[in-house]
Formats: C-alpha cells, sequence, structure tokens
C-alpha cells in the first residue's frame, strides 16, 4: 500500500497519461494521404433538349366587342420549364394552343384574361368586397415550352363559356 501513496508513483502515472495522449495524437494525425485530383473541363452541350418562347402581346377590345391581340415582341431560349405550367381556372380566360404544319392540337395552356380582373378592396364599413374591372387594352406575356413539331400559336378566347378564335401567330 505504500507503493500506492509514494510520490514516484504519482510522477509515473502522470509520465503514462502524457505518453498516451501523445501516442493517440500521433496515430489520429497519421492518415492516409488526400487522393490528387486532375482538373477536367467541363464537357460541351451542343444543345439542349427543349426550346422556350417569350411572347410579349397588346390585347384591345373595340366598341363592336371584338377582341384584337398583336404580337409585341418574341424571344427564344434553350432550356426548359422547371415545372408543369398551371392552367386558369376562371370563367374568362385566354387558351393558347401549339399546332402543328396540320394545324392539329399539339398542347393547351390557359391563362386568366388579361381585360378582364377581380380587384379586392375594403368599402367604407370595413369589409373586404371583390369588383370585376373591365379594361379596354392590356399588355402580357407568356412563356411556353415549344414542342419540336410545333408551326403556329393560336390563341382562342374563352368569355361567359363561349370559346371564340382571336388570332394564329407563325411561330417557325
Amino acid at each position: 500500500m505504500k507503493f500506492f501513496t509514494d510520490r514516484k508513483f504519482f510522477k509515473a502515472i502522470s509520465f503514462l497519461k502524457i505518453f498516451l495522449i501523445f501516442g493517440l495524437t500521433l496515430l489520429i494525425g497519421c492518415r492516409a494521404p488526400k487522393p490528387v485530383y486532375a482538373h477536367q473541363p467541363p464537357q460541351k452541350v451542343d444543345k439542349l433538349t427543349g426550346e422556350l418562347v417569350i411572347l410579349s402581346f397588346r390585347i384591345q377590345k373595340d366598341s363592336t366587342s371584338a377582341t384584337s391581340i398583336e404580337l409585341l415582341d418574341k424571344h427564344f431560349i434553350q432550356g426548359t420549364r422547371k415545372g408543369a405550367p398551371e392552367n386558369s381556372i376562371a370563367e374568362n380566360q385566354l387558351v393558347i394552343k401549339q399546332e402543328d404544319i396540320q394545324l392539329n392540337v399539339l398542347t393547351e395552356l390557359s391563362i386568366d384574361h388579361p381585360l378582364i380582373n377581380y380587384v379586392e378592396y375594403v368599402n367604407e364599413a370595413g369589409e373586404f368586397e371583390t369588383k370585376l374591372v373591365r379594361q379596354r387594352e392590356a399588355e402580357f406575356f407568356i412563356r411556353i415550352e415549344l414542342k419540336p413539331q410545333t408551326s403556329y400559336l393560336r390563341i382562342d378566347e374563352i368569355r361567359e363559356g363561349k370559346e371564340t378564335p382571336v388570332t394564329q401567330l407563325k411561330i417557325r
């Protein structure tokens, strides 16, 4: 028992602790060398798979309640849409149809009618109300992913359940 209370015993224990800590540090610090990577330039992609078109329009309603749509600008971009476009569920809308050379409909996209908007406001009683606002002229744009066989875009107007052709554009 006298050996465990001796000062040399505690020095020996302290020396062993330091030796173990140093030895573990050496083992942990010695690792396998990291692999060396060689720089590789990115591969060139000749053409992306899809094609987007961004179209800007002006829509007008004349005195006979006929609607005319004028194309203001058109931009083609290589790429694809990230998600599927949402179709309008409004009563009044525009339907954009992609057609092939034989005028067969390939896809349809519907958007809210740009001339007919619902506006929310607070009345004098502090309650929310909705008001229908009809405009004579407005500008709008659409972004569509074109099918490879698309030749024409046709825009139809749906008002109060009745579909009326408005314009057809040669896209390519």
